[in-house]
């Protein structure tokens, strides 16, 4: 575990590249941590957002391996839960026992068991609401799909072989599997033709029409 508190770019880049000549394998069990080299941190002064930072910065190095976390020094315990959202993988926080006084600076910002519990609920339950950055329905978001968003829907009859017409659907909710795309229809008016008689109040299928039309953006 590598602090990054109160360092420059330069300066972590220089300390992880001096680590990986001494064990070219740390790579793989390194993990950075974004920190504020203050105790006890403001919340105000938390920047968790030093976490993508990091994480940009290692990638854009070439050490896609190299993990990052954070170290907390904030007195609240709901930081972790900002620290997992943001990324961490990892959360660092200090420990003293209850009731613990004395002139060492840690105790000012530190946990007791009961605070570190909260700590790790916090931190699991950022990690469930970060989940994953893929860029793609979830299971249950196809699911929701169907309702969202909008399938063509005839509002009259229509013969096979009959040529597309704009009056002869609306785009309306719900939009089930395999209907036709209302960006594909509107740009086939005039120019598609049903394979099918169709009754009025049916979706429209994307195998119903003979589209006949570029559809590449």
């Amino acid at each position: 575990l590598l602090s990054t508190g109160a360092a420059w770019t330069d300066e972590i880049e220089s300390s992880v590249r001096h680590l990986l000549a001494r064990d070219p394998l740390i790579r793989y069990r390194l993990v950075l941590l974004a920190c504020s080299l203050v105790y006890p941190t403001k919340n105000i002064d938390a920047n968790v957002g030093r976490i993508s930072s990091l994480r940009d910065m290692t990638v854009g190095w070439g050490w896609d391996s190299v993990l990052t976390g954070y170290s907390d020094h904030t007195t609240a315990t709901s930081t972790a839960r900002d620290a997992a959202i943001a990324g961490a993988v990892l959360v660092e926080k200090h420990y003293t026992f209850a009731g613990a006084t004395g002139p060492v600076a840690d105790h000012a910002m530190a946990v007791d068991a009961a605070g570190l519990k909260r700590v790790v609920w916090a931190a699991k339950s950022g990690a469930l609401a970060r989940g994953n950055s893929r860029l793609s329905p979830s299971d249950d978001e196809y699911r929701a799909r169907v309702g969202a968003r909008r399938g063509m829907w005839l509002v009259k009859d229509v013969e096979a072989g009959q040529i597309v017409r704009e009056g002869d659907a609306l785009a309306l909710r719900p939009c089930p599997a395999g209907a036709a795309n209302p960006d594909i229809w509107f740009n086939s008016v005039n120019r598609a033709t049903y394979r099918f008689s169709l009754k009025a109040g049916q979706v429209i299928g994307a195998s119903d029409c003979e589209w006949g039309l570029d559809t590449r953006p």
